[in-house]
């Protein structure tokens, strides 16, 4: 698997996880459902950084740092909404403060395809 496909595949999970709960909640008025999703997503989250570490050599040239830092913010994120147990914490994860702005996960996975597209040196 490759760095950016993780990045990727993540990102798309956690938002199937998020439109999920939200339908649970919403739709089926289920709370149980609502929240098993929500934690999905936040154990998905939790576990970025771990299976990241092995596809860093992949990263492109003075990103490294900087991808390892964003996606360990993320997981340190989605592990205390873990501990907390709060369903407002974890939907929460990856909604910027500024709805203007990417979460933090898409804008690694900008960076990491105008990385990938530039020619090389």
């Amino acid at each position: 698997m490759r760095l950016l496909d993780e990045l990727q595949r993540t990102a798309t999970l956690a938002a199937e996880r998020e439109r999920a709960a939200r339908h649970a909640l919403y739709d089926e008025g289920d709370r149980r459902a609502h929240r098993a999703h929500l934690v999905a997503k936040a154990e998905l989250l939790a576990g970025l950084e771990q299976r990241i570490r092995p596809l860093m050599k992949e990263a492109p040239a003075g990103l490294a740092h900087e991808i390892m830092a964003a996606v360990a913010e993320i997981a340190a994120d989605a592990e205390q909404a873990l501990a907390v147990d709060s369903v407002f914490y974890m939907a929460a994860l990856l909604h910027p403060m500024d709805p203007e702005e990417p979460d933090e996960l898409a804008a690694i996975i900008e960076k990491v395809k105008r990385a990938e597209s530039r020619p090389a040196d």
